[in-house]
C-alpha cells in the first residue's frame, strides 16, 4: 500500500531536491570564488603583502594581522571549493556533531521502544489514517452521519500530526544540510567586524535545525504510543461502534496533544542555544517579514533617499559633498576588518 511507503516516498523526493540544491550551491560558490578575476586578485594580494612584510613597509602590527586574517579566510574558501570532494568532506566534518547526537538519541529511544523511529511512526500513522477513514466512511451515511463526522475530524487531526512529524523530523534534517552547504558564502563574513554576526547567526540556525530531528525522535516515544492507540481503537470500533465511539474522541485529543508537544521543540531548542527569538525556527515566518521591513528601512536610510529634498534646495555641489562624506564615514564604520 502507498500509506505503508509514505516515508520512503517523501524521503526520495526530499533527497533528490537536496542533491539539486547542494549542487547548485557548490556551482554558485565556484562561480564566485574560483573565477579568473578572484584567482588573479588573490595571487597579486599575496605578492603585494609578501613584499610589504619582507621590506617592512607595514608599520602597524594590527594592520598586518588583519591582512593575514583576510587572506587566510579567502584561501580556506578557495581551497574548499577547488575540488568537489574537499567540499563534500568539509560538509561531512561539520555535520559530525549532529550525526553523533542523533545516533545517541536513536540508541536511547531504541532501548525503550525499537519501533519508535521516524520511519515507523510516519508509516504507522499514515496506514492508521487510511484504515480509519475508509472504515468510518463506509459505515456512515446520510441517516447515520456520526461516523462521517468522526472520520473527518480524525482525518484532520491525524494528518496534522503527520505533517508536524514530517516537518520537524524529516524536512528540518534536510534543511540543516542545505544551511550547512552555505558555508563558503558565510565564512567570508568573518573578515569584517561588522558582518561577523552573520556567521554566528548562521551557526545558531544550523544548530537549531540540527536539533529538531533528535527532539522529534524523543517525542517519537509518545507518537508511537499514539499510533498504536489508534490501531487498538480501530479494532474496538469495528467490533462495536456504538459502545466504543467515545474512544475516537480520546484518539483525536491524543493526536492533537502530541502535535502540540512537537510544536514546542523550537522553543526548547532556542532555550538550549541561549536565544529567546523563535524567528529562526520553521514557524517564524512573521519574524522574516519584520526583518525584511527593517532591511528596506535601512537601505532607504543609507542610500541618500532622504537627501533628495536637500539636493534640490542646496544645489548639486553641496549635496554631492554631503553624500560623499556620509558614505565615506558609513563605509569606514561598516567595512572594518577584524
Amino acid at each position: 500500500m502507498v500509506a505503508e511507503n509514505t516515508y520512503k516516498i517523501l524521503q526520495g523526493i526530499f533527497l533528490e531536491a537536496l542533491d539539486s540544491i547542494i549542487n547548485g550551491l557548490y556551482d554558485g560558490s565556484r562561480l564566485v570564488f574560483t573565477n579568473d578575476f578572484f584567482e588573479g586578485t588573490l595571487a597579486i594580494s599575496f605578492v603585494f603583502i609578501g613584499y610589504l612584510i619582507a621590506f617592512r613597509r607595514i608599520k602597524d602590527e594590527e594592520i598586518a594581522h588583519k591582512i593575514v586574517w583576510t587572506l587566510t579566510v579567502f584561501v580556506v574558501v578557495y581551497t574548499v571549493l577547488y575540488n568537489r570532494s574537499w567540499y563534500d568532506y568539509l560538509v561531512e566534518v561539520l555535520n559530525l556533531p549532529m550525526n553523533a547526537f542523533l545516533s545517541m538519541i536513536k540508541l536511547i529511544v531504541s532501548s525503550t521502544n525499537n519501533e519508535a523511529s521516524i520511519e515507523n511512526i510516519i508509516n504507522l500513522i499514515a496506514t492508521q489514517q487510511d484504515s480509519f477513514t475508509s472504515y468510518l466512511y463506509e459505515k456512515g451515511s446520510i441517516t447515520n452521519p456520526a461516523p462521517l463526522l468522526y472520520g473527518l475530524v480524525i482525518l484532520l487531526s491525524g494528518y496534522f500530526l503527520l505533517l508536524v512529524i514530517i516537518l520537524f523530523g524529516v524536512l528540518s534534517f534536510l534543511l540543516a544540510k542545505v544551511v550547512l552547504a552555505l558555508a563558503p558564502f558565510v565564512i567570508v563574513f568573518l573578515v569584517w567586524k561588522k558582518t561577523e554576526y552573520i556567521f554566528f547567526n548562521w551557526i545558531k540556525l544550523y544548530i537549531s535545525l540540527s536539533l529538531y530531528t533528535p527532539f522529534t525522535l524523543l517525542f517519537g516515544l509518545i507518537s508511537i504510543n499514539t499510533a498504536e492507540l489508534g490501531v487498538q481503537i480501530l479494532n474496538a470500533v469495528k467490533d462495536d461502534f456504538q459502545t466504543n465511539s467515545f474512544y475516537l474522541i480520546v484518539l483525536i485529543l491524543a493526536q492533537l496533544l502530541t502535535a502540540m508537544g512537537i510544536f514546542k521543540i523550537p522553543s526548547i531548542v532556542n532555550q538550549i542555544i541561549g536565544t529567546s527569538n523563535e524567528g529562526s525556527s520553521l514557524t517564524g515566518g512573521v519574524a522574516t517579514v519584520s526583518a525584511g521591513a527593517a532591511i528596506i528601512s535601512t537601505v532607504s536610510k543609507y542610500t541618500g533617499i532622504r537627501l533628495a529634498g536637500k539636493t534640490v534646495v542646496s544645489g548639486a555641489r553641496q549635496a554631492g559633498g554631503a553624500v560623499i562624506n556620509r558614505g565615506s564615514d558609513y563605509l569606514k564604520n561598516k567595512i572594518q576588518m577584524r
